[in-house]
């Protein structure tokens, strides 16, 4: 069922505060987690074509795809992002074109 684009949410790829112990990560179709920032080993990233990010956990690797993502993997590593969500156009409305839009949140775990 399609949401007319009046009943269609605000979208916002991420949010940043001061510090933050966990990442909440939210996909449209899938499952949510919340790991904590003591595990984070390492950000790669795609060497500033910012649309490729892979958060490198003790126990999972988190890949992210999108476009504009630079203030993302920055907020990561400085160890402030509160959340990210991926972009569903059922659910949220038309980004601009200048702000971080994650198409797609890939879990990678050894199970």
């Amino acid at each position: 069922m399609t949401k007319k684009k009046t009943e269609l949410l605000e979208y916002q790829a991420f949010d940043a505060k001061d510090r933050s112990k966990i990442i909440r990560i939210r996909r449209t179709n899938g499952t949510h987690h919340a790991p904590a920032n003591t595990y984070l080993l390492d950000v790669v990233s795609d060497g500033g074509k910012n649309q490729e990010i892979a958060i490198i956990y003790s126990f999972m690797v988190v890949k992210i795809t999108g476009r504009n993502l630079q203030h993302l993997q920055l907020a990561i590593e400085k160890r402030e992002c509160d959340f990210i969500q991926n972009y569903d156009a059922e659910v949220f409305a038309t980004p601009e074109s200048d702000e971080a839009v994650i198409d797609s949140i890939e879990i990678i775990t050894n199970r």
